[in-house]
């Protein structure tokens, strides 16, 4: 008689991992029929699946499976958001992402169906150009909302506490999208002015928030491709969040660049990710971006490798810092140009 193997296998991760798309789409459909629209105050199933015009035990099903993922309360059988589903998946907030949510998740699908093929035959010919100035706008437009759940803030106020910057004029906020976190940052000083400067087609998007904050006496923009044509001079700050990512592995020129348009005592702020563990943390930021390292994408910086970049370019002193935020920790790397 054959033996039984002698395993104990008490946990395994890969039975939550294989849960994950089932996670995600859970969190789509809810944002897809506006659930949490709904939920402002305790509502029973059947009042949502009524609202909805949805199958009432397809619906309460949907409804117990978000309670499951902590993204709504169910208490005597009444269903309420949570605080983060009400700041961030109500229509009605400023810092709603569902918009943001829906673009990663289709920007992903492509290769989630395929991943198999792309590993085994590399990017195909013909990848999604993440060139496309419509995407960026897009996603751009989508990020700003992400932003005013508390990371603009959070980041304006660590920055407004660099040395000297009560005294500082002019910023540029480089590849600064819809201009939030200049937002954010002019907010923390009196008179200081901004300049956002992002592709053509991003910054058109950006004039539009820059109104609805009425901005329009201290913030301007330039469109471009902050590789090749002129940033201008004579700033305080140069602020570059999330975007040095497209000049690939040659930080020198853009560096040395950015050191040019500074002041004497001005001072660079890139926030990146910080890639630690042989490429393998933090998990947020490395499944993120898997999608794009399969079209051949991608470039994302290991911990220490801006601030290096920025010590070669004649930035010193330099200062790093690992900053958490709602989606994964990021490094805040701060260089001041000698004066």
């Amino acid at each position: 008689m054959r033996k039984l193997p002698d395993i104990d296998l008490e946990s395994s991760s890969i039975y939550e991992i294989l849960s994950g798309r089932i996670k995600a789409r859970v969190l789509l459909t809810g944002i897809e029929l506006g659930v949490f629209d709904h939920l402002s105050a305790p509502r029973s199933g059947p009042e949502i699946a009524q609202e909805l015009e949805t199958h009432p035990g397809s619906t309460e099903a949907m409804l117990d499976s978000l309670a499951c993922l902590g993204l709504i309360e169910k208490n005597n059988g009444l269903y309420r958001n949570t605080t983060e589903a009400e700041i961030s998946l109500c229509q009605k907030s400023p810092a709603y992402v569902g918009e943001m949510v829906g673009m990663i998740y289709r920007m992903s699908s492509g290769a989630l169906q395929d991943m198999t093929t792309l590993v085994k035959s590399g990017p195909p010919p013909g990848s999604p150009d993440m060139g496309d100035q419509a995407i960026w706008a897009d996603y751009a437009r989508s990020m700003a909302n992400y932003q005013l759940g508390g990371p603009a803030r959070k980041l304006a106020g660590l920055i407004s506490k660099i040395q000297g910057f009560s005294s500082f004029e002019r910023m540029l906020d480089l590849g600064g999208g819809s201009g939030m976190l200049c937002i954010a940052v002019l907010a923390q000083h009196p008179t200081m002015r901004g300049v956002v400067f992002d592709q053509p087609s991003v910054v058109k998007m950006t004039e539009s928030f820059i109104a609805e904050y009425e901005m329009q006496d201290r913030m301007s923009v330039m469109g471009g491709d902050y590789t090749s044509d002129s940033l201008g001079e004579g700033y305080d700050l140069v602020l570059a969040s999330a975007t040095l990512n497209f000049v690939g592995d040659d930080l020198g020129p853009l560096m040395r660049k950015i050191h040019q348009t500074l002041k004497p005592g001005g001072v660079f702020v890139s926030l990146a990710e910080g890639i630690t563990h042989e490429h393998t943390r933090p998990p947020g930021m490395i499944l993120e971006n898997l999608t794009h390292a399969l079209y051949g994408q991608v470039k994302m910086f290991e911990k220490g490798e801006i601030a290096r970049a920025m010590d070669q370019a004649g930035f010193s002193p330099i200062e790093s810092r690992t900053v958490p935020t709602p989606f994964c920790p990021i490094e805040m790397d701060v260089g001041r140009k000698s004066g």
